[in-house]
């Protein structure tokens, strides 16, 4: 199973919400990465042939084949179990653990990794710990752009050097967090210890760190992701 979208442009009136998007899938889950408004949904449903594109087009297996039938939404746990009725080849699936609990998410992820053998996934969801758990690689959006396609490892490999563990005092505190982005911070006996992400070594102490998805996300979008609660 291949899926091609080639040259994918989505405009609504004097706003662009994709632009330019080329990537090729095969069989497994894709973590699609990005902050709102970046043109996720959009990027989906044009996928789920909802929305007709601008300019460019989607093929399946190397033929310009409609959609049809295949999987949008997925909110609800009965929107989850209709999408799987038909055994579709590909499955879109938009923040599909939101209102889980604990439980049914753990079933729902390893539900979804034994269903990926055969299908392309699509994962769209700001819980990085879920696309981090299921997703053989991530697609990074941002303002309907393309940005990366990689395996976790592979991108943040490329965020070495960018990652900083520093200790300050409160008072220097509130300068650190004006001057950098700020990923974690943590408070000791009037001390904070700050995880700081940046291209530059922050201070002579600020100690490197292995990087994370978190990183990434706020190293691309400025914004920090929404963890597993």
């Amino acid at each position: 199973m291949e899926l091609e979208i080639k040259n994918i442009t989505k405009k609504f009136k004097d706003k662009t919400a994709v632009n330019n998007f080329n990537v090729t899938l095969f069989e497994g889950i894709y973590g699609l990465l990005g902050p709102n408004g970046s043109g996720k949904t959009t990027l989906m449903r044009m996928i789920a042939d909802v929305v007709k594109p601008t300019e460019g087009i989607i093929m399946i297996n190397g033929r310009n084949r409609k959609i049809k039938g295949f999987s949008e939404g997925m909110k609800e746990r009965l929107g989850i179990a209709q999408a799987l009725l038909n055994d579709p080849k590909i499955l879109i699936l938009d923040e599909p653990t939101a209102g889980l609990d604990p439980n049914e998410r753990i079933r729902f992820k390893n539900m979804i990794a034994r269903l990926s053998k055969d299908k392309i996934v699509i994962l769209s969801t700001h819980i990085v710990s879920d696309v981090e758990f299921l997703a053989n690689e991530i697609v990074i959006m941002k303002q309907g752009s393309l940005v990366e396609k990689n395996t976790t490892s592979g991108i943040t490999d490329k965020m070495r050097g960018k990652v900083w563990s520093l200790i300050v005092d409160e008072q220097k505190y509130g300068d650190i967090m004006d001057k950098y982005k700020i990923s974690k911070t943590s408070m000791d006996n009037g001390f904070v210890t700050v995880r700081i992400v940046s291209d530059e070594k922050p201070a002579a102490s600020a100690v490197e760190q292995k990087p994370t998805l978190e990183d990434m996300f706020l190293y691309y979008f400025g914004e920090v992701a929404e963890k597993l609660r």
